[in-house]
């Protein structure tokens, strides 16, 4: 398109390059010779320049707005660009937060595995000793018979008060771990679902 207003473009400055050149040549032989014939043609050929201005102007004007719809091309084509860039940078970023997400519910479901078999452990240890300690003063009651039993039962109570409070602690411990570990594994679900 812009192609075929140029070309008219200078065609109409051809013309009336052409027109004027022709003028000067009518107005001189007009001079020498004072022919009307040559008169009625230079009015003629000054009716046409006259007639093609306003062409030439319009010509002018579309050739403007041509070239300002070619520089809001332009504008659209570089926003166009900056936002394919923004946007590709965001997807990376999405990447590689869902990345790290499924990498920290990984990790989490280890830990909770860990945690379920130390809380296993303890358990059977608990149960074993409980059953030692019991056995312990079943044997010790025995041995000293009835007479020492009021002394055993104290003594008894004094060496199991100190591991019974070992052990509640550190089952204690395990249990709130392992609340935290659960907390944290849903808390990873629902953003990970997001």
């Amino acid at each position: 398109m812009m192609d075929s207003i140029l070309f008219l473009y200078f065609s109409l400055g051809l013309a009336l390059g052409l027109l004027l050149a022709l003028a000067v040549y009518v107005f001189g032989a007009l001079k020498r010779a004072r022919l009307p014939f040559l008169e009625e043609k230079l009015t003629k050929l000054t009716a046409e320049l006259q007639r093609l201005a306003p062409v030439e102007a319009e010509l002018k004007a579309a050739t403007a707005r041509l070239e300002e719809r070619t520089q809001q091309n332009q504008a659209l084509e570089e926003e166009k660009t900056a936002f394919i860039f923004n946007k590709e940078r965001q997807e990376k970023e999405l990447r590689h937060l869902r990345e790290s997400l499924q990498e920290g519910a990984i990790r989490l479901a280890g830990e909770k595995e860990k945690l379920a078999e130390q809380k296993e452990l303890l358990t059977n240890a608990e149960a074993r000793l409980g059953e030692s300690f019991t056995n312990l003063a079943q044997k010790i009651l025995e041995e000293k018979g009835s007479k020492f039993q009021k002394s055993h039962s104290e003594n008894l109570e004094k060496l199991l008060n100190p591991f019974q409070k070992d052990l509640e602690g550190f089952k204690k411990k395990v249990e709130e771990i392992h609340e935290k570990e659960a907390k944290e594994l849903h808390l990873l679900k629902a953003l990970n679902q997001k």
